[in-house]
């Protein structure tokens, strides 16, 4: 984001410099990495809105990923065993650390695709913020996934329209 965002700065810069050089006139510039992020992912963007794709599944830790929930997506992992200990405790879900499944991390990744689906389970009912809230509450990894629609949709809050003053 910061080397985009920097490139975009020298091209706002070389395009005021020559506009004092012609016309004498000074300029203020306003530049966002969040626009320029944007800008640079237009075509992504446009392919998401498109094809309304889910977001990929990461696959490198178990339970780890991508999961639905009533009104958008989480994306939480488990990086250690006590952070997966804390997770079964609030799902409600303690057999799981006797299950020889899902009893080590390596056990896990290699029966990824069952553990996730039963998180996914759980998971799918609740709302983002709920979630969240409660897994930061238990020290677990985790985010909101915000998808190119969520940017398009927060254009009031974040102006995707440069902003040149004269």
């Amino acid at each position: 984001p910061d080397n985009v965002t920097a490139l975009y700065a020298a091209q706002a810069i070389t395009s005021a410099l020559v506009a004092q050089a012609l016309h004498g006139t000074g300029a203020h510039l306003k530049l966002s990495l969040l626009e320029c992020c944007a800008a640079l992912q237009a075509a992504p963007i446009v392919d998401a809105q498109i094809a309304a794709q889910a977001p990929p599944v990461s696959a490198l830790l178990a339970p780890a990923g991508d999961f639905r929930v009533a009104d958008g997506w989480v994306q939480m992992g488990c990086l250690n065993q006590a952070m997966f200990e804390r997770l079964c405790t609030l799902l409600g879900h303690e057999d799981w650390l006797a299950d020889p499944r899902y009893a080590t991390q390596e056990s896990r990744k290699q029966h990824a695709a069952a553990i996730n689906a039963e998180v996914a389970a759980l998971m799918a009912d609740g709302r983002c913020d709920d979630w969240l809230q409660r897994l930061h509450g238990a020290d677990v990894l985790c985010s909101a996934i915000h998808t190119h629609a969520d940017m398009l949709a927060a254009q009031g809050r974040h102006p995707f329209r440069p902003e040149h003053v004269h």
